[in-house]
């Protein structure tokens, strides 16, 4: 059990660098927000590696991924 929260915790903190590029920085509330989000979404993932396989895990990161950067791209100009 500690592993899966730890491999949850170790995606969300994997996004950061990512995150402080797109902020120009970092600050502690979006350090914990983008640690907490990510780590939900990571035992998500982790769950469906577990159940379903890499396959379905990989999917629904891509899906994520689509639904929060790619559509919302389209209405900024």
């Amino acid at each position: 059990m500690t592993q899966a929260i730890e491999a949850a915790l170790l995606f969300g903190a994997l996004h950061l660098s990512l995150t402080a590029q797109i902020y120009k920085g970092l600050i502690p509330i979006i350090v914990l927000n983008i640690i907490i989000l990510n780590t939900l979404a990571g035992t998500l993932f982790g769950w469906l590696y577990w159940k379903r396989g890499i396959l379905a895990a990989m999917i629904a990161h891509f899906g994520t991924d689509i639904v929060l950067h790619v559509i919302p791209a389209f209405f900024v100009k």
